[in-house]
């Protein structure tokens, strides 16, 4: 299938005809809010925000993991992340997440974070093009405002392909500069292109992250035994519609994450 929305759609309205009410927990999944060629725009960025400030409850990720969901009227529980390190994000991302007193995740490449200029992600495969890296400066001034700063390698390589001395590298360096450059622990992880294997989660976690998220489509229910280095996301395209975002969200299209496991070698979804 071709990875755009509309078999989403077609699939999502036979979903829809089944039971999958009550409570839901959703970890959202952004890397670009802005102009570039595969940003999400800022209004449809904030559009989003505003109705699921209204609709649900936004949580710090250990907050959603552990089962600590408001007690309220919603149904509706999200946590935020990014990928990469992308200076949209500071720039139009983080005045919208402080409208509406939201809390996020970013996970940064480390070598596309300069001390002064700002790279250009076009340097670093696997990026998305014509984008503006983040600089130090940034990423303290998000950490400041409750944003936490996790890692994403010091490469974005794919997990599944590095040697275990590479691995273990690229996830003690990029885990040391974060830690170095903001003085506080960084133990929050995402995996490159969503690619691991078993020996792969073992080394997260031997390297002193306490949590890993992948985009694999998941939808949380409170009190689920959760593995917190395998956390799936609902990642958030930007040729979703806003309708599409609000059934992401309310359950007509989980039935992405079953589709995504019988497309990923077994062994990367090995729970």
């Amino acid at each position: 299938m071709k990875n755009s929305a509309s078999y989403k759609r077609a699939l999502g309205r036979f979903w829809r005809l089944l039971p999958h009410g009550g409570t839901r927990g959703i970890v959202l999944q952004y890397h670009s809010v802005g102009a570039s060629p595969r940003g999400l725009d800022v209004i449809s960025f904030r559009r989003q925000m505003e109705w699921l400030a209204r609709n649900g409850a936004v949580v710090d990720l250990p907050d959603l993991i552990a089962g600590r969901w408001p007690q309220s009227t919603s149904d509706l529980t999200c946590a935020i992340t990014f990928d990469d390190g992308y200076a949209c994000v500071y720039e139009n991302a983080l005045p919208v997440l402080q409208e509406f007193g939201m809390s996020a995740t970013i996970y940064l490449m480390t070598s596309g974070i300069s001390s002064s200029v700002a790279f250009s992600s076009d340097s670093f495969p696997g990026l998305y093009s014509d984008e503006r890296m983040l600089t130090w400066q940034q990423v303290r001034s998000l950490h400041e405002q409750r944003v936490a700063i996790g890692s994403h390698l010091v490469h974005h390589e794919d997990m599944s392909r590095l040697s275990r001395m590479r691995a273990e590298e690229e996830l003690r360096d990029s885990k040391r500069v974060i830690e170095d450059r903001l003085g506080t622990t960084c133990n929050r992880f995402a995996y490159p292109f969503s690619h691991f294997t078993s020996e792969a989660v073992q080394l997260v976690g031997a390297s002193g992250y306490t949590s890993a998220v992948t985009a694999l489509h998941h939808r949380f229910r409170q009190g689920e035994q959760i593995d917190p280095l395998r956390i799936g996301r609902a990642d958030v395209s930007r040729s979703y519609s806003f309708d599409d975002f609000q059934k992401l969200l309310r359950g007509d299209w989980d039935f992405l994450g079953g589709y995504q496991r019988l497309r990923r070698p077994l062994l990367q979804w090995n729970r």
